[in-house]
């Protein structure tokens, strides 16, 4: 009976236990819910001020506009022009945007105020928005009015109107000619664009995000920044007897590498990033061909030697995808790709003296067999046994063969991306090297980047 009383007063225990948990849990879940609550009344709350806020420094902007006789745009027009300048859809976001540079558009007044301070931060007119009495809309206009320099207005005259009359103004202050060239995208006049492409500095190393923004537009539907890039290169200012061997190429050429060490941390679409390095390329062999006489760069050398360290850092897919596009129209890029692709000198290879003992080149293999796969073997014989298949395409590293093994070998013991382990015929690969993950981590490092593994298959 002891035993019996003693298992029923267990049982008793353990389900009051269950019900004193559930009950807890329940609490615990109530209090997150009203936590919750509360925060999404606070945040709400916050928005609230804030459009309040917005509709009142638009009445006092739109006295001002209006006092000028500033004409509108119409809805359509702003909405286009928003689009392009900095790739938005105003109908989408309520009251201010900040854009790229710190300024601000009101989107349902349709203003655009240089600077990102309210009203000019008036404090009377600041205590009426904040619930005080004091101070009104008329009294914030005047002290604009009064310390007004005429930038917004001449702002908007040229965004919304292309004015040349602002645009003259604008040309005095060259700080506000670069805010609106690089910033906000306006390329509709050439003195403008010279005048802010003499201004632009390449980044250095942890400034990386910059590039993004000196190489695409804000709205990524508008592409590659040509007019941009082409004066920001200043190949005018290059004086060809500076550069005396094919080693010594202009500073653009650094540049180029730059964006190639950074690539992958760019955020545009792929496609995107390819042509306008393919762009730059077709640049720098330009000024080669032009300014040096086919002599100082090599001919092709220098655009060769930036495609060449595209495919050691990022892969042999860029010339897969460049040709594949018929070179962006480019038939520059066609002479430097039948170059680099001739069986003498081909990208990426990796049979050229040193580079293999200097410890920071991968070889990889593309297979490139008509039947649309190679087989996989056990050991380095043609008749050795079949244990796996490889598509037409897909990458394999090159294991434990020194240079001179890879250049006698007819079969190359190779591991796949899935970690089998086998031997491969040379002439069914395409081989070409790339940077090891120590080399790769280091460059990333540089650039402040994180630095993200990729051949330890």
């Amino acid at each position: 009976m002891t035993k019996k009383r003693n298992a029923i007063l267990a049982i008793g225990c353990l389900f009051v236990g269950l019900i004193t948990a559930c009950v807890s849990v329940s609490e615990r879940q109530t209090t997150i819910t009203e936590e919750k609550k509360e925060f999404d009344k606070s945040t709400l709350s916050e928005m609230e001020k804030e459009k309040q806020y917005a509709e009142k420094e638009c009445e006092v902007l739109k006295m001002f506009f209006e006092d000028k006789r500033y004409v509108f745009p119409s809805r359509e027009e702003f909405k286009k022009r928003c689009s392009d300048y900095w790739g938005i859809n105003v109908d989408t976001i309520p009251n201010v945007y900040f854009t790229k540079g710190g300024d601000q558009l009101f989107t349902d007044c349709m203003i655009f105020r240089f600077g990102s301070e309210t009203v000019y931060y008036y404090p009377s007119y600041e205590s009426q928005i904040k619930g005080e009495s004091k101070g009104d809309a008329k009294e914030a206009y005047d002290a604009m009015k009064y310390e007004d320099d005429s930038l917004d207005y001449n702002y908007n005259q040229l965004l919304f109107h292309d004015d040349i009359r602002a645009l003259s103004k604008i040309l005095n202050f060259p700080e506000h000619v670069f805010n609106i060239v690089y910033n906000h995208n306006y390329e509709k006049n050439k003195l403008f664009l010279e005048k802010a492409a003499s201004m632009y500095s390449w980044p250095e190393n942890r400034d990386w995000k910059d590039l993004r923004y000196a190489l695409f537009y804000n709205n990524l539907e508008r592409g590659i920044r040509k007019d941009f890039i082409k004066q920001i290169t200043h190949f005018k200012n290059e004086k060809p007897e500076n550069y005396t061997n094919p080693r010594n190429q202009p500073d653009f050429y650094e540049y180029i590498n730059k964006y190639i060490d950074i690539y992958d941390y760019i955020d545009v679409p792929l496609e995107l990033k390819d042509e306008c390095l393919c762009y730059m390329i077709v640049l720098l062999y330009e000024f080669c061909k032009d300014f040096n006489n086919k002599n100082s760069c090599g001919e092709a050398f220098g655009a060769y030697e930036c495609i060449d360290n595209m495919v050691s850092m990022h892969g042999y897919g860029f010339i897969e995808r460049v040709t594949k596009n018929k070179y962006y129209g480019y038939p520059q890029l066609k002479e430097i790709f039948d170059l680099g692709l001739s069986v003498n000198m081909p990208f990426g290879d990796p049979n050229r003296d040193g580079e293999l003992d200097a410890g920071y080149v991968v070889v990889f293999g593309r297979v490139i067999d008509k039947d649309g796969y190679v087989n996989l073997r056990d050991g380095a014989d043609v008749k050795s046994n079949i244990i796996g298949t490889i598509s037409t395409g897909e990458d394999v590293i090159v294991c434990d063969m020194t240079q001179e093994e890879i250049e006698s070998a007819q079969m190359l013991k190779v591991r796949t991306k899935d970690k089998k382990n086998g031997f491969v015929h040379k002439s069914r690969l395409k081989l070409y090297s790339r940077h090891t993950d120590e080399n790769r981590k280091s460059i990333l490092e540089s650039y402040n980047l994180p630095y993200i593994k990729e051949y330890e298959w």
